[in-house]
């Protein structure tokens, strides 16, 4: 038992360090810019201040392409208007993940790096259309991913407009997990009372997903008097909460 226990915890060790090495991409050693920067648009979070977007197959002047980021993290202009999947240009600056203010502190360093994401800054201008021809292709999300997350983000913006305010940026979060639009008053306000997990996608808004699918399905196939009769209605609404789940 000891030797299996030790055997574990070497397991748990050498799982967090392969991980570590496997997701291992450039990462910017030094501030750079005011500098045109291009990119495509893999993500953006709606701020109040502005968007902040996440671009990859960058393209740096004065960078080679073995010391490019793999992802830079952009923060835009009220009025910059951007689209997932276009490559767009922007004069920014850019300058490496920031370390712990403090030690112990919150490790964004950490986090970004198992995201791939090697620089952070801020525009200094609108953006504009960007060529392709400085596009890095052997590197960045690949096409599923890309057109995964202009779905969600397509899905929250029009939760947003349909329900505007604080409503409308809850239920996008609930739904899509951005939560980027809901005010900090409201995030603040949600941690002090203990209801901050609620926004974060879990097993229970699986279960709440789940549990509507079934009733529901169960509901109409009862309406079937035939159908209840002699098949299992139960079994077939529970197939479909497994889809609907999934989905």
């Amino acid at each position: 038992m000891l030797w299996i226990g030790t055997l574990i915890a070497a397991l748990g060790f050498t799982t967090a360090q392969v991980r570590t090495h496997l997701v291992a991409a450039p990462v910017m050693e030094r501030k750079i810019g005011p500098v045109w920067i291009s990119g495509r648009v893999i993500a953006i979070q709606r701020l109040t201040g502005g968007p902040r977007i996440l671009l990859d197959r960058l393209h740096i002047p004065g960078l080679e392409a073995a010391g490019t980021p793999l992802k830079s993290r952009v923060r835009l202009h009220r009025n910059s208007s951007v689209t997932i999947g276009q490559r767009t240009s922007v004069l920014a600056k850019l300058s490496p993940p920031p370390a712990p203010v403090f030690p112990g502190a919150y490790d964004f360093q950490r986090r970004v790096w198992f995201e791939q994401i090697g620089a952070v800054g801020f525009a200094l201008s609108r953006t504009k259309p960007a060529d392709s021809a400085s596009a890095r292709t052997n590197t960045g999300a690949n096409w599923a991913a890309v057109a995964i997350a202009e779905v969600r983000h397509t899905m929250a913006e029009r939760i947003r407009s349909a329900q505007p305010g604080t409503d409308g940026a809850i239920a996008a979060a609930l739904i899509t997990g951005d939560r980027s639009a809901i005010p900090p008053d409201v995030i603040e306000a949600m941690r002090e009372s203990g209801l901050a997990h609620l926004l974060a996608i879990s097993g229970l808004h699986m279960g709440l997903v789940a549990a509507t699918i079934f009733f529901a399905v169960r509901a109409l196939l009862a309406l079937w008097e035939q159908g209840t009769l002699r098949y299992p209605n139960k079994k077939w609404a529970a197939v479909a909460a497994i889809i609907g789940s999934f989905g």
